[in-house]
């Protein structure tokens, strides 16, 4: 239901990755998965844009009276708080040493930097860095958290870890909700193109829809923006997250699942499993292209009019078929059945739909 709105201008989600940045972006319809080794350099290709969200912090502080998000956000992912990890202040990120760092923090905020935080300065600083260079793009470029954006379009915290088969799928079925059609051949085949982890992709695509969902006046900040402080540079120190009653309309459908029972000629038994593997159907954990099926014999009388590929007007047929059997989410449901009609042979394909009360996926 979202889809059409995420077609209407450029959006961009960024998450920092080992060599640099992956990038997502919404073109128009379009989802492009991308990499770069630098901010400026992801600047330099979408100047402009509608609407950028970025993974990494955003307005350091000076002192422990000055306001960020953090502890506010690590609050509503709770019990999965720990997934938003410590920002450090600004005397920290441009301390040379990981000693430095440390004593820089807790002079500044009383607080020492866990391992996590350590390791993300680096691209705190480079960012901080680029708003120097380029001051244009000061509050244009918005910060944001892909955990807290999941549970927002989830409707609830996902208690699943994003690095593990079932936080993975679970994630994608929730992006396929509000943009349908993204393929987790296509999710693994950029990770590998690109040398990253596959959940820095979803990560990504989740904060371009974010960032598609602001431009169409359907997010809000955290905290509210009346209450939004700025860092010395003027950087505002916020969130930028979907409405919290955005998944209300579609929540049904991230839990459901469905049996797709498909009877076919054995000829085109080929056709139909490339076609249900276009549109992932039958994936399972790790596991894709997941099916059964069997020989049945089925019976059938084509009516005055009819154009039948297998019998005779008014004549009563007995064939063998194959009956195959699938499982599908809500979600990939309307685009699955369209890609079996697409390669079927039959004028009236017999689809049975059976919904699941519970399923291994």
């Amino acid at each position: 239901m979202y889809k059409k709105l995420l077609e209407k201008g450029l959006y961009l989600g960024t998450d920092g990755c080992k060599g640099g940045w992956i990038a997502a972006a919404l073109d128009h319809g379009e989802l492009r998965i991308e990499k770069y080794r630098t901010i400026s350099e992801l600047i330099e290709n979408y100047p402009q844009f509608d609407a950028f969200l970025l993974d990494m912090a955003i307005g350091l502080r000076n002192s422990s009276e000055q306001l960020r998000p953090d502890d506010t956000a690590r609050k509503e992912l709770c019990p999965r708080g720990s997934t938003l990890f410590p920002i450090p202040s600004r005397s920290a990120v441009y301390a040379e040493t990981e000693e430095e760092q440390k004593q820089a923090n807790m002079r500044t905020l009383g607080k020492s930097l866990p391992k996590q935080t350590i390791n993300i300065i680096p691209k705190i600083r480079e960012v901080d860095e680029f708003f120097d260079a380029h001051p244009e793009y000061k509050n244009k470029l918005l910060e944001s958290h892909p955990e807290l954006s999941f549970a927002r379009l989830n409707g609830e915290v996902l208690m699943s870890k994003k690095k593990e088969a079932e936080g993975l799928k679970q994630r994608l079925d929730i992006l396929n909700l509000y943009f349908p059609g993204i393929k987790w051949s296509e999710i693994y085949g950029k990770a590998r193109e690109y040398k990253c982890n596959p959940d820095d992709v979803l990560d990504a695509i989740c904060l371009a829809i974010t960032a598609g969902l602001k431009a169409n006046g359907l997010c809000e900040t955290i905290p509210e923006a009346a209450k939004i402080e700025k860092d010395e540079k003027g950087l505002n120190m916020s969130l930028t997250l979907p409405k919290k009653d955005l998944a209300k309309p579609i929540k049904n459908n991230i839990e459901k699942y469905f049996k797709l029972e498909i009877f076919i000629p054995e000829t085109h038994f080929t056709n139909l499993r490339k076609a249900l593997q276009s549109v992932d159907a039958g994936h399972i954990g790790n596991y894709d292209c997941c099916l059964s099926y069997s020989k049945v014999i089925g019976t059938w009388r084509p009516l005055a009019g009819t154009d039948p590929f297998i019998g005779e007007e008014g004549i009563i047929s007995e064939e063998e078929e194959l009956k195959v059997e699938v499982t599908v989410t809500g979600s990939r449901l309307d685009e699955t059945i369209a890609a079996i009609k697409e390669i079927h042979p039959y004028e009236e394909p017999v689809i049975n739909v059976i919904e699941l009360y519970r399923t291994g996926l």
